[in-house]
């Protein structure tokens, strides 16, 4: 801990010009010297303030699948992380997914497969780093009446009807220093003036209680919060699974791994051992040796839906082990028509 807070600190003077960029930046949008671009049909954003895990993708798939409960056809549209083009392309069309996990990128590829278990043929997903094009390509092609865009919240050329933004609860209790600098020193994106522009802030709790966090207090914004909730396991045919009765071996790839472990553990199944690797992490057959390290043949493995998405790619690991993913829902703890409220203003419904 005091080694990075040492890193911290040397990184500060890098974290302040950053800082100055970006309200350079968002002053230019206030006073309209930087224009957003407007769409016919209604744009709802989620996003966050901070870098890392705060459940962007899980909110949108919420937000998308309520959407479709009320007989409205979604696009999500997001730049799709890691992707090997930024060029706009449909990644779903509602039916069936037209491109590979390397072309949509995981999280992507994730909120497709959620999707189209119970909504097939309601929605369409694409991808762009250019959300404005992106939108284009899917109005150009698909009847759909509204867009929800996944991680947006600083990606201001485009306008929104609605801005929803995240903040991790945990991170910010457990480090509130990096709630004081943006990167590379501190974890904000942007200064915390920035949730101004907010119409609603989401307080994710994940698996604690936690009391509010005091710059969403002082915001005067509507807020709420949510945490995680862990359903059940899927394996490789698709098959729900709502126990198992196997030792378990964790691995991950996000930002906040500890938060799946904790997820997976409250689901009462015994740990042999845990692996965390950085976000969106492409895995090696050095990874997988690592995995495997404590292995003795009578082990499942249980990881992300994202990182089961890639594995189930690969190929290799899937055919030698007996692999699962954890299903994790979210749960608003306060308050849920605040949320649905300003959806069904934003979407006129």
């Amino acid at each position: 801990m005091r080694r990075n807070r040492i890193i911290r600190s040397v990184l500060i003077p890098f974290s302040l010009a950053y800082s100055g960029i970006m309200s350079v930046r968002n002053f230019f949008y206030e006073i309209k010297l930087f224009s957003s671009a407007r769409k016919q049909i209604p744009v709802i954003s989620v996003g966050n303030i901070t870098t890392g895990g705060t459940g962007k993708s899980p909110l949108t798939i919420l937000i998308a699948e309520y959407l479709i409960g009320k007989n409205r056809k979604v696009a999500v549209v997001s730049r799709g992380y890691k992707r090997r083009t930024s060029k706009p392309m449909i990644v779903c069309d509602g039916d069936r997914i037209l491109l590979d996990v390397t072309e949509s990128g995981d999280e992507l590829m994730m909120i497709s497969e959620e999707l189209i278990r119970n909504h097939k043929g309601k929605f369409v997903v694409a991808a762009g780093a250019d959300r404005s094009k992106a939108i284009d390509a899917v109005l150009r092609e698909f009847d759909v009446d509204v867009i929800v865009l996944d991680d947006a919240f600083q990606h201001r050329k485009l306008w929104r009807n609605l801005d929803i933004v995240l903040v991790n609860a945990e991170d910010y209790f457990c480090d509130s220093l990096s709630h004081k600098f943006t990167i590379p020193s501190g974890n904000l994106r942007e200064c915390i003036s920035g949730l101004k522009r907010a119409d609603l802030i989401i307080q994710n709790n994940k698996g604690s209680k936690l009391p509010a966090v005091p710059f969403i207090v002082k915001s005067g914004k509507d807020h709420l919060t949510l945490r995680y909730n862990s359903e059940y396991f899927v394996d490789e045919e698709n098959v729900i699974l709502q126990h198992l009765d196997k030792k378990v071996i964790l691995f991950s790839g996000l930002a906040d791994n500890e938060s799946f472990f904790m997820s997976a553990m409250n689901m009462g199944i015994e740990i042999v051992d845990s692996i965390g690797f950085e976000d969106h992490h492409e895995y090696t057959e050095a990874d997988f040796d690592r995995i495997t390290q404590k292995y003795t043949g009578n082990e499942m493995f249980v990881t992300t839906h994202k990182d089961f998405i890639k594995l189930v790619k690969l190929g290799k690991f899937t055919d030698e082990f007996d692999l699962c993913y954890l299903k994790i829902n979210l749960k608003i703890e306060t308050d849920l028509r605040k949320l649905t409220n300003k959806i069904d203003k934003a979407a006129g419904l």
